[in-house]
């Protein structure tokens, strides 16, 4: 799937290095050392932004590791993509058709 310049540029003003990358029909992207919220530990971890439906929700963000928060969080996933390992909360944003970088946030917001 295509995305805007202007919506992957607001992805690399978050995550310097935010690549899109395409595996199975599914777009995602790839964004190394993202910050993760404030208490968060630890304070980066590389992640896989899939901002379409995935496996029943409207949207996921994949992590390398376990992110430690202050909120109860249900790590449901577990998923090989592009050759690697990653974990995911269960985490529904009810919202569709948002800017890339809107999604992101809505899917940062479950760590704080």
């Amino acid at each position: 799937m295509e995305y805007p310049v202007e919506q992957i540029a607001e992805l690399k003003e978050i995550c310097s290095g935010a690549q899109q990358y395409e595996e199975g029909g599914i777009t995602y992207f790839f964004l190394p050392k993202l910050r993760t919220p404030d208490a968060c530990s630890p304070e980066e971890v590389d992640a896989l932004l899939c901002p379409t439906a995935h496996h029943g929700y409207t949207s996921r963000l994949f992590l390398a590791e376990r992110v430690a928060s202050q909120q109860s969080l249900n790590w449901s996933t577990t998923a090989r993509i592009m050759e690697r390992m990653w974990h995911a909360i269960s985490w529904n944003i009810p919202q569709t058709n948002l800017r890339l970088a809107q999604v992101l946030a809505l899917q940062l917001r479950a760590f704080r």
